[in-house]
């Protein structure tokens, strides 16, 4: 199975003038298609591609790193499909090795086809690097999900509320941080 998923991954490396905004979404397809197969292998069910990868990154304890940079692919791939985001070279070559070490640790066949412009390392150095940066996540500061209630577009100010009750948090006001593919939207 895995030979027609590292196919898919050599024909998106070797496409001559593609770019970020054409293989981001090609990406998230095979994304999507390999944890479909892996969810009905397992006879788990597929809800969405978010809820797939915290699955299957859950039953075969795949790295935390990996499982953030497959996240990251679906949210770039559906800003790209959704929002005219262009995407950027960076983030097509980190999905496509999220994807093919994705594939990795389902199949234990390793990526040996061609690279995409930029990444430059070949597939056991990339999976070599992956395994380097799994390091401990460092705490983080708490992160809170809102509702935006306005948006004033001419001063740039959202109003937004919580959407589960505050116990123990501050009542505002909030910074709110959005991801750089989200400014100027």
């Amino acid at each position: 199975m895995f030979e027609t998923y590292y196919a898919r991954l050599a024909a998106l490396a070797s496409a001559p003038a593609a770019t970020p905004a054409d293989q981001l979404p090609k990406l998230r397809q095979l994304l999507e298609k390999v944890l479909r197969d892996e969810c009905k292998r397992r006879e788990a069910p597929f809800a969405d591609l978010s809820q797939a990868i915290g699955l299957v990154a859950y039953d075969h304890n795949l790295p935390p790193l990996l499982r953030r940079q497959l996240q990251n692919l679906r949210l770039v791939a559906n800003l790209v499909l959704h929002e005219s985001y262009p995407g950027t070279a960076a983030e097509a070559a980190s999905g496509f090795v999220a994807v093919a070490e994705l594939v990795r640790h389902l199949t234990g066949a390793a990526y040996t086809g061609p690279l995409p412009p930029g990444i430059g390392l070949s597939a056991e150095e990339q999976a070599q690097a992956l395994i380097e940066a799994e390091a401990p996540v460092p705490a983080a500061s708490p992160v809170w999900r809102v509702q935006v209630l306005h948006a004033d577009l001419a001063t740039g100010q959202l109003t937004a509320e919580l959407c589960v009750p505050a116990d123990n948090r501050p009542s505002g006001p909030f910074a709110v941080s959005l991801p750089a593919a989200y400014e100027g939207l």
